[in-house]
């Protein structure tokens, strides 16, 4: 707020706000268009699009993911046939396909090719699924087994409710009884060190 005030109000004069009165940053003032996570999320990838080689496609399936193995260059997706009945895409470097390029890769991949491709390489990460799958559920279950933590809790809770009845009483002997003073702040300081161990997390 306040990026730029009124300096005449007769004339309603504008100025951009440069240190002469305070700003202030306000969130949550409004419902959001867009959700922050989905913002944040759209952010990273604006910035990895941007440190990628060349422009970004996502027209086809595999646009974008696949690089030719002699220059590192992405695949891209060409029609071979297009007005037949041997109508066919295949991905081949885009280096490659200009000339006088130095990439001489000339080899070429079916949409099918690099289906199954894809496929073998997903079944060799998953060999062993029941194991990953048994391990990631004990440590979800681990992470959300809350049972001790909220004994531990009500325990915690329990012990400061005491403490601090017997501050309250403490102070109202104080003020109700004559007492050496030194004791009594003595005492005092106990009951509060106790109270804020308990309290600290």
């Amino acid at each position: 707020m306040q990026k730029s005030f009124t300096t005449n109000f007769l004339t309603k004069e504008h100025k951009v706000n440069e240190g002469e009165i305070p700003q202030y940053y306000v969130t949550g003032n409004h419902e959001a268009i867009i959700e922050p996570k989905v913002w944040e999320l759209v952010q990273r990838e604006m910035e990895r699009r941007k440190s990628e080689k060349g422009r970004h496609s996502g027209v086809r399936l595999f646009s974008g993911k696949v690089y030719c193995r002699e220059c590192g260059t992405r695949l891209g997706s060409k029609v071979w046939h297009s007005t037949d009945k041997y109508k066919q895409v295949i991905w081949q470097c885009n280096k490659h396909c200009k000339k006088n390029s130095p990439c001489k890769n000339g080899m070429h991949l079916t949409n099918e090719e690099l289906k199954a491709a894809v496929l073998s390489a997903t079944n060799k990460l998953i060999e062993n699924k029941d194991e990953i799958l048994n391990g990631l559920q004990e440590i979800v279950g681990g992470v959300y087994d809350t049972h001790t933590l909220e004994g531990e809790k009500t325990k915690l809770e329990s012990e400061m409710d005491v403490c601090a009845k017997m501050i309250e009483d403490l102070i109202r002997q104080n003020a109700a009884i004559p007492q050496d003073q030194s004791e009594y702040q003595a005492k005092y300081e106990d009951l509060e060190r106790f109270y804020n161990d308990k309290k600290r997390p």
